[in-house]
């Protein structure tokens, strides 16, 4: 249906004068029925991703991670997810699709949603969207003011930056948005809704958010990012879908202040440099009238300043959430020897340097210092991502991955073997790799190389990958996020919680750079064996990964595909009872008959965890009778990377 522009004064004419002394009629498609790019929504729409969970969570579709006494199970009754948080200050639970969903130029990608939100819990936040840590579009349940008293915001998250950035979180609450005024009023979000996000990228699209109803699409709230500012409004357009729900830690309103008795910040935790908050151990009233900004002060030396200039920054960068300013300063004796002023302890003199917290009091934050008393649930049932215009051929590098040329049969499995494996392939790690080195000590939420190496937050937003956790607990190793460095030394949280990591790796190697969330598309098998067998392919999956033994990775970048972004394994030689799950199996006839060639073009990609320190790993295993045999085997793939 046309729809004319009622505030033109030629009243849906464009204004263009025709000879004849009339004038053009313009029209435009109405934005409920046109896409990103003001296309009316003719085009054909493609579903790339769709999940319901009427049996079950779709283990293989869907990765899940919970942290303190979080929990996620499938209700059948419901048809539904049910996850859940008790009151510990940092639990979380999050359902993300395996695949990071590719953005095609000059499509709209379009997700829709059934979720229900229910009452605002303060401290607590719920999310569905288009996100992970990093970038992403989603709406938000978080703290409830009087304008908002759902909670309800929608949010566009970004760490695009030209020197490095922390994550940045706009939020616009449900009092402030752009879209259909007269239908907005009107939701009960205490209800189940239809949620529908859809963006364009190119670094400067539109994203806009909406609700389905009444056999209709309403536009909720509308980010128009080009013309306004001078970075992309993400980072990259490949954004997985996600659930999540976490407990943000107790927060700070306008009249408490900070207090402690710890003496190097050590113990000073940011929950929130990814999620939107932060904690710290105790509160108390403000003294007198609360005009004069509390100064929390913690320990002696010149070199904490930089540190608590690191700290303010990531606090600052959700200030707009919690009404919390930070900022680093030298103490001064007069502050600190003040006998009214509680903030005084250990003997701090004028070399001394803390952190200063101001805090506004404005509507978002009105109550007292907020523990949370009691858990939290969030439901969601089935998703859909569509490409609206239709999705394309994906276009990748193909590469083939396989035993060395020089000895084409180059594996021998042994007589009697059981899933002996003969080949496997995963993605690195990391997407790019901008240092790597060797640590000399390390900590959970630092590390320290020898020299000078680096300058001032040189690496800020970027994220290090150390490998080899001498735990044992994470085979492949941890992923920090770095919230500040020095000329030799990172400090880093876990990219998902905004804590310390779990273990420590002292003298091992690491790497900086950009989390992998690429893919690796199986298109053909090429195998040929001497004698007999069984051929079995075998995948990771979230909660059971393959697990080799004898393994070791060599990125193809050193076989002569410079630009591969894959490793692979021709080393092992066990593979964990029940690790991974059995995907495709034949038999290799005997006699070295030729060549099998088999089309994996319908197998799932591989991807990589929610943390991304886990890629998936694809591995042929071959069973073996009475008899041993040699074996020739390639895998040919195609590569998509962010």
């Amino acid at each position: 249906m046309a729809q004319f522009n009622i505030s033109n004064p030629n009243y849906g004419f464009s204004g263009t004068a025709l000879v004849d002394g009339g004038y053009s009629l313009h029209t435009q498609p109405s934005e409920k029925t046109s896409d990103n790019f003001g296309r009316q929504k003719v085009t054909a729409h493609q579903n790339v991703y769709e999940a319901d969970f009427e049996y079950g969570s779709q283990p293989l579709r869907w990765e899940a991670l919970t942290f303190g006494s979080a929990s996620i199970a499938q209700v059948p009754s419901l048809g539904g997810v049910l996850m859940q948080v008790g009151t510990g200050s940092n639990d979380t639970a999050i359902r993300q699709s395996r695949p990071y969903h590719r953005y095609q130029p000059g499509k709209t990608m379009y997700m829709a949603a059934n979720a229900n939100f229910g009452a605002a819990t303060q401290g607590n936040f719920q999310r569905v969207g288009f996100f992970d840590d990093s970038n992403g579009a989603f709406f938000e349940q978080g703290q409830p003011t009087v304008g908002n008293p759902y909670g309800m915001y929608v949010c566009v998250r970004s760490d695009a930056s030209l020197t490095g950035s922390l994550p940045v979180t706009q939020r616009v609450p449900l009092n402030q948005w752009n879209g259909d005024q007269s239908f907005i009023p009107t939701i009960n979000w205490l209800n189940i809704q239809m949620i529908w996000i859809e963006y364009a990228w190119y670094g400067a699209g539109t994203v806009r958010f909406g609700v389905t109803a009444n056999s209709e699409q309403y536009v909720l709230h509308t980010f128009n990012t080009a013309n306004v500012g001078q970075t992309p409004w993400a980072r990259t357009g490949n954004l997985p879908v996600r659930y999540e729900i976490r407990n943000s830690g107790s927060y700070l309103s306008a009249n408490t202040v900070v207090t402690s008795s710890f003496t190097d910040g050590s113990s000073f935790r940011l929950s929130g440099s990814i999620s939107g908050t932060f904690f710290t151990t105790s509160s108390t009233s403000l003294i007198a009238n609360g005009t004069v900004p509390p100064i929390y002060y913690v320990a002696t030396g010149s070199t904490l300043y930089a540190t608590y200039q690191n700290i303010a920054a990531v606090i600052n960068a959700s200030s707009s959430a919690f009404n919390i300013i930070a900022s680093a300063s030298a103490a001064t004796p007069s502050l600190l020897l003040s006998a009214s002023n509680p903030l005084w302890f250990n003997g701090l003199n004028s070399s001394s340097y803390g952190l200063n917290f101001v805090y506004s009091s404005g509507s978002s934050v009105t109550q007292s210092f907020q523990a949370i008393t009691s858990p939290t649930i969030f439901t969601h049932y089935g998703v859909s991502v569509v490409v609206e215009g239709g999705r394309d051929a994906q276009r990748g590098f193909t590469y083939s991955y396989g035993i060395n040329p020089q000895t084409p049969r180059g594996r021998t499995v042994p007589a009697g073997s059981f899933r002996y494996p003969v080949l496997s392939i995963q993605n690195r790690t990391m997407g790019t790799i901008e240092y790597s080195g060797s640590m000399i000590s390390s900590t959970t939420s630092s590390l320290t190389v020898s020299g000078t190496p680096w300058t001032t937050n040189q690496w800020l937003g970027k994220f290090v990958f150390i490998s080899g956790s001498n735990t044992g607990s994470v085979p492949s190793g941890q992923i920090g996020r770095i919230i500040a460095n020095t000329a030799n030394t990172l400090n880093y949280v876990d990219n998902v919680t905004g804590l310390p990591l779990t273990a420590s790796n002292n003298g091992g190697g690491f790497t900086i750079g950009l989390v992998n969330r690429g893919q690796i598309l199986p298109l053909t098998l090429v195998f040929s064996s001497d004698n007999i067998c069984t051929v079995e392919l075998i995948a990771s999956v979230p909660n059971n990964p393959v697990i080799l033994t004898g393994s070791n990775f060599v990125p193809m970048s050193q076989l002569g595909s410079a630009y591969s972004f894959v490793n692979r394994d021709i080393t092992a030689t066990g593979l964990n009872s029940g690790s991974g799950e059995v995907v495709y199996a034949f038999v290799a006839p005997a006699g070295g008959s030729g060549l099998q060639t088999f089309d994996l073009s319908n197998f799932f990609p591989l991807y990589t965890t929610i943390r991304g320190n886990v890629p998936d790993i694809l591995t042929v295993a071959v069973s073996t009778a009475n008899t041993g045999s040699s074996i020739g085997c390639h895998f040919v793939a195609q590569e998509a990377m962010s």
